[in-house]
């Protein structure tokens, strides 16, 4: 009880029409929804990270620069890499995959940056897997 003799409450005034009750579920429900989707922009965003080497079934090992922590910068190796790796017992094959970025610039003037990939052209060795358009 407050000093006016009324009871004391915690909850909020109900400014919008909702019974508390109504507004609590609500509140959790939406609450949910951010938790599962930052949860699952997350899983979407580390995933599409590594995508590159994850979606090419054909490639048994990767060689990369030791100085590479993510797929995401481009560092290729030099070509004399690529001799070494293919002078190591038991390998068959080694073919380059290059990576790099473009900057485009569209008619109405706005710039965009893409990933370029460049494979092997007799092998076509590291090339993602191509989706049709509908």
């Amino acid at each position: 009880m407050d000093s006016n003799g009324r009871r004391a409450t915690t909850s909020r005034p109900n400014l919008i029409g909702i019974r508390p009750d109504a507004a609590r579920r609500c509140e959790i429900a939406f609450t949910s929804f951010l938790v599962t989707f930052a949860g699952s922009y997350f899983a979407g965003f580390m995933t599409r990270g590594f995508a590159l080497i994850a979606e090419n079934p054909r490639t048994d090992v990767w060689v990369m620069d030791p100085a590479v922590s993510s797929v995401e910068p481009t560092t290729n190796l030099p070509s004399s890499a690529l001799d070494r790796v293919r002078g190591v017992e038991g390998v068959a094959t080694a073919v380059p995959l290059v990576v790099g970025t473009a900057d485009v610039r569209f008619p109405n003037g706005r710039f965009q940056s893409f990933q370029v990939i460049g494979v092997d052209d007799a092998t076509l060795a590291g090339l993602p897997r191509l989706v049709p358009m509908r």
